[in-house]
């Protein structure tokens, strides 16, 4: 992932596949340093790699590998969906949490307060 240092463009950004690196290349003075930002859009579920070359001119030939110093790109994409398969109550209570119990009966508490209050107002007016 990545172009030789003498192929490349003055692109300000390199798209290669799913991955848009920024700025598509730079000199760093010694003891510098230099910030790439790699965008990672799809719309496919799936995994997708990518390898980056980082070349240093003026290095020794017999220490940097032609392809440079490579580094592995990984981006992972999901699609989000909801599950509408339909689950039992016992189901549900099943996989309850404390939270999830004590909001339950808190609200089973206010709705069994409403049924008394109705109830009760209904009785007025027989």
């Amino acid at each position: 992932f990545g172009r030789h240092p003498e192929t490349h463009s003055s692109a300000e950004s390199l798209t290669l596949g799913c991955f848009t690196l920024t700025p598509a290349f730079g000199t760093v003075p010694a003891g510098g340093q230099l910030s790439v930002q790699i965008v990672f859009e799809t719309e496919e579920a799936q995994l997708f790699l990518g390898k980056l070359g980082v070349y240093v001119t003026d290095s020794d030939p017999v220490e940097m590998p032609s392809e440079g110093v490579l580094y592995e790109i990984v981006g992972e994409s999901c699609i989000p969906g909801i599950n509408t398969t339909p689950v039992s109550y016992t189901h549900l209570r099943a996989h309850e949490t404390p939270e999830h119990l004590v909001c339950r009966l808190l609200l089973e508490k206010k709705k069994k307060k409403m049924i008394n209050t109705v109830t009760d107002i209904a009785t007025l007016f027989k």
